[in-house]
């Protein structure tokens, strides 16, 4: 009933253009993009009956003509486009399907504009970071290529870790890939949302590795700092204040007791990373039923500065993972976020200067961490 008769068909659709829906607007136009019927009221832009769609987007991006709205009748194809719009400074991008609504003879196509901003703004974010951690990596790699220490000290420990850095970047690098191609040809706003978080997930796991391989290169392969007499409780301060929020988050109860031995004589750098990674440790490794109790302490033992740090958390099966403790990129609870190389950095400096570190633990109890560093006499 609507052959020839254009007006018709438009006010048959009128209903459904103007029915609401969030984020979306809706328009009818012809072959010339000639706006017949419409509704902006969720959009940023308008879309004004009797003028011309292509005046709405006038940059490169929208790119609807005559011929291809003819091709997709003729084929009853959608047309799907990316479009991006500025206002007052702000980038919004919307997806546009064009869709065939009519016969050979009218000609016209249903034009719906769905808001993807949010979506847009996760997939440039995580090209910028993935870009970012890989030009970070590769800044680092050369730091190592440009050291003698690869192929003089802790050879075997620095073959190890970067075995391990290698599969641990390979792994979500390619996963990420994946993902943000999935992410651009689907138009599933749900299967959108799902791929956006596993975006997510792969930047962290690329967060967590370059930091650690951050870490690595500044304790390992970059110019010490010289030994010096450290104040610990101001070292800690700083580290603590690092954790302060996950601190807060989880309401754990964190007690320090430096009155024993209130300095050491060390590499800043190294007690600070010492500190750092065995009080996020404690905080990680929790119990979900118990509120985490963190205990530390520093005193001295013979010509030894200890370090203790014990926790209330999930434990750990020393008889059937001791081997693995101070292995580079072996971790024993894969529920939880990190890398897997703090203990191993850990040992390894501390090996450098006569220290050890050791653990004691017992399964759904806790943990107690015990750190020895050597002083000289005269401290």
């Amino acid at each position: 009933m609507f052959v020839n008769n254009p007006s018709a068909l438009v006010d048959h659709f009128r209903k459904f253009i103007n029915s609401n829906a969030p984020r979306e607007g809706k328009a009818i136009i012809d072959t010339d993009t000639t706006i017949l019927c419409s509704n902006a009221t969720n959009l940023v832009f308008a879309l004004k009956e009797g003028t011309n769609l292509r005046a709405t987007f006038p940059h490169s991006t929208f790119d609807l003509t005559s011929k291809k709205l003819i091709e997709a009748n003729q084929s009853n194809k959608i047309i799907v486009q990316d479009l991006k719009i500025s206002v007052q400074g702000i980038d919004y991008w919307y997806q546009m399907h064009v869709s065939p609504i009519s016969d050979d003879e009218n000609h016209l196509f249903l034009v719906e504009f769905r808001d993807i901003s949010h979506f847009k703004m996760i997939e440039l974010t995580a090209i910028k970071q993935r870009t970012r951690i890989e030009n970070e990596m590769l800044l680092r790699t050369k730091e190592i290529v440009q050291t003698d220490l690869f192929t003089r000290d802790n050879g075997g420990f620095l073959t190890n870790f970067l075995r391990g850095l290698r599969h641990d970047l390979l792994s979500p690098v390619a996963q990420l890939k994946d993902i943000i191609d999935y992410y651009k040809k689907t138009e599933d706003p749900k299967k959108k949302e799902q791929s956006a978080q596993y975006i997510d997930e792969s930047l962290q796991k690329l967060s967590n590795t370059a930091q650690g391989f951050s870490d690595f290169v500044d304790l390992y392969i970059l110019p010490q700092n010289n030994e010096a007499s450290i104040h610990i409780a101001t070292v800690y301060k700083d580290v603590k204040e690092l954790l302060h929020e996950e601190i807060s988050k989880i309401k754990a109860e964190v007690t320090e007791d430096f009155s024993e031995a209130k300095t050491i004589t060390f590499n800043e750098k190294i007690i600070a990373s010492i500190f750092y990674n065995l009080l996020s440790n404690a905080l990680k490794f929790r119990r979900a039923a118990e509120v985490p109790v963190i205990a530390i302490r520093t005193f001295m033992e013979g010509e030894n500065f200890v370090l203790t740090v014990k926790d209330n958390g999930t434990g750990i099966d020393l008889e059937k993972y001791r081997h693995q403790l101070f292995m580079p990129f072996q971790r024993l609870n894969t529920d939880r976020p990190g890398i897997g190389v703090g203990l191993s950095m850990i040992k390894n400096a501390l090996e450098k200067y006569g220290g050890d570190i050791r653990i004691e633990s017992i399964v759904n109890e806790g943990t107690t961490v015990w750190v020895f560093i050597p002083q000289r006499a005269e401290s």
